[in-house]
């Protein structure tokens, strides 16, 4: 399986927030994720993807978990 998309060293924090949000609203909103106890789905910005990773190891979603783990990384600078 492919990540949703790239998160790539070139990408300014702030691109990569808004492809974070957007792959998380389109999840939701597609209902491929967050049918059973979801985070906030009001609330995709940077301060709330530590719930949604959780969210995702709960669920046995590694590839989300990775995809989001190496967004915070690059978010925050590491």
């Amino acid at each position: 399986m492919m990540p949703p998309c790239k998160i790539s060293t070139l990408m300014s924090k702030e691109e990569v927030i808004e492809k974070v949000a957007y792959v998380l609203r389109e999840g939701v909103n597609s209902k491929i994720w967050g049918a059973f106890n979801p985070p906030s789905l009001d609330d995709y910005a940077k301060w709330n993807w530590i719930d949604w990773l959780t969210y995702f190891k709960s669920s046995g979603n590694h590839l989300m978990q990775s995809f989001l783990g190496k967004a915070i990384r690059r978010v925050n600078g590491q």
